[in-house]
């Protein structure tokens, strides 16, 4: 309820004295305009001006009670209302209805606590949705949160494993390295190798064509020594015919006395002489035969020898296509193991740009973190004053 306290300043209390003053100003002005039209008995004068005076505080507080009445108590209502908006309460309304701007200050009242009360209404609303949603950022922020730690253990635990495959893949360029480098060192072994057993292949050749030479020269030998062995048979036959004529000599010149002495003399040595030579026949057919014989032993063992070099030749060239062939695997090998190289080389590179953008990512990992850790304590903020926002929402009265 609106009370008037005229102990105070107030349009109330200005309005209620001009009034008064109006009514004593009248009281005060009509005895004077009255005494031109009218002769006052003696005495009557003062207590005419003292009735005016006592009519208008009358008029005045007359008119004042008519306009508390009619117009003021109506405008309570309007200060009850405001009153009440005042203290919270936006659930009454102004019934005054009047066609003038009374009428248009209480349909203001009314609709002013209309919106209002729209307004708080649409903020309890938007407050229950702002927790809500709230509620809804502060899980999604945690599962982020949880989200990204695993996301960042995940990284930390594939950075660790690309790190490790970048140091393997060193580890297997520079073993491929060496590999290259010792498969270069066995392909100029090999062919090393190559040319010596070329030059042995040469050299056994030649070794079995001297060898051939050989055991064409012993053949020859061996043939002459036959020649020889016929020849010793006509020295011998010569030589035992020799003996044979030198005994007939001495048995003539036995007959024929002291004249054939001489001649028996030189048929003895005729016949020692065949003896000898006879003897001579027989050791030189000895040594031949021995050296036929050897000379079949160095046939039979050149024939070995020149076996055993076509043998060699032939398992030379064996050699010489094998170690053709391990230089061949040794260069296809060479070759694989640049591409191996290269391919190392390149996983390496790969490794280590892949190790770089997981740095990254990490490195996104924990600002996301951070982001998430912000993200939640502004959802935490944002709930504090969704609920201070509510609790002050709380305290409008809107039916």
């Amino acid at each position: 309820m609106v009370s008037f306290n005229f102990s105070q300043p107030s349009i109330l209390r200005n309005m209620f004295l001009t009034y008064i003053g109006a009514g004593l100003g009248m009281g005060v002005v009509f005895p004077l305009f009255a005494s031109l039209f009218v002769n006052f008995k003696e005495g009557m004068l003062v207590w005419f001006v003292i009735a005016c005076i006592l009519a208008g505080i009358s008029i005045g507080i007359f008119n004042y009670w008519l306009l508390k009445e009619r117009l003021l108590k109506r405008m309570m209502r309007i200060g009850e209302v405001a009153n009440a908006i005042s203290q919270n309460d936006i659930s009454l309304k102004c019934s005054l209805k009047s066609h003038d701007f009374i009428g248009d200050m209480a349909n203001s009242f009314n609709l002013m606590a209309e919106n209002l009360s729209r307004m708080v209404n649409r903020i309890k609303q938007v407050t229950d949705e702002l927790n809500q949603a709230s509620e809804g950022m502060m899980t999604v922020s945690q599962n982020t949160h949880e989200g990204v730690n695993a996301q960042k253990s995940g990284t930390e635990k594939v950075a660790e494993s690309i790190t490790n495959m970048t140091e393997i893949a060193a580890e297997m360029s520079n073993n491929t390295l060496a590999a290259t480098a010792a498969a270069q060192q066995a392909e100029k072994a090999t062919d090393s190798g190559s040319q010596v057993v070329n030059q042995a292949i040469d050299s056994i050749q030649i070794l079995a064509q001297e060898v051939e030479q050989t055991a064409t020269v012993i053949r020859n030998l061996k043939t002459d020594s036959k020649n020889v062995t016929s020849v010793l048979s006509v020295i011998k036959d010569i030589s035992e015919q020799t003996n044979l004529l030198a005994l007939n000599a001495a048995i003539e010149a036995a007959r024929a006395g002291e004249h054939g002495r001489g001649f028996a003399v030189v048929a003895d040595e005729v016949r020692e002489l065949a003896a000898k030579t006879q003897a001579s026949a027989v050791q030189i057919e000895s040594i031949i035969e021995q050296l036929q014989s050897v000379a079949d032993e160095a046939v039979q063992v050149m024939q070995n020898g020149q076996e055993q070099a076509l043998n060699s030749v032939t398992q030379a060239n064996n050699a010489g296509k094998a170690l053709s062939m391990i230089a061949e695997a040794v260069k296809t090998i060479t070759q694989k193991n640049l591409k191996i190289e290269a391919s190392a080389e390149q996983q390496k590179q790969q490794s280590e740009f892949v190790k770089a953008n997981m740095l990254e990512i990490q490195q996104v990992s924990h600002n996301v973190a951070d982001g998430a850790d912000h993200t939640a304590d502004a959802c935490q903020k944002v709930s504090a004053h969704a609920a201070e926002l509510q609790q002050l929402v709380q305290q409008f009265k809107t039916h």
